[in-house]
């Protein structure tokens, strides 16, 4: 979206996309969906990927962008804000315990949520 800004605009995009993902992923050490190790090598590895993509794509002519496309884009997210969530881990927890024949999962630890 930035590329053929100045490259100030790029600079502050990128380190607006950083500081989103530290923000989320405060919220999700502190929600206690991930731990701390865990969000440290996601960010360094989102980084990482961004960056070295930030750097091939510099070389590249800047993307023409049709009123097709825009439509295109703000149809889908039109589509994916109004659709529920599904829940596919526990769909494949239903697969697995019909295939396996038992009726609950296995505990791998006992009272670990004390």
């Amino acid at each position: 979206m930035t590329q053929g800004a100045a490259p100030r605009w790029r600079a502050a995009a990128v380190l607006a996309g950083i500081a989103a993902s530290v923000g989320l992923a405060a919220l999700l050490v502190r929600f206690k969906f991930h731990t701390a190790s865990e969000v440290s090598g996601s960010i360094l590895l989102g980084c990482a990927v961004s960056l070295g993509f930030i750097r091939v794509a510099a070389a590249m002519p800047a993307p023409r962008t049709g009123r097709w496309g825009v439509a295109a884009a703000l149809l889908a997210l039109i589509a994916i804000w109004a659709l529920t969530p599904f829940p596919l881990n526990q769909r494949l927890i239903d697969a697995a315990l019909y295939l396996s024949g038992h009726d609950h999962t296995y505990r791998w630890t006992r009272n670990w949520e004390r």
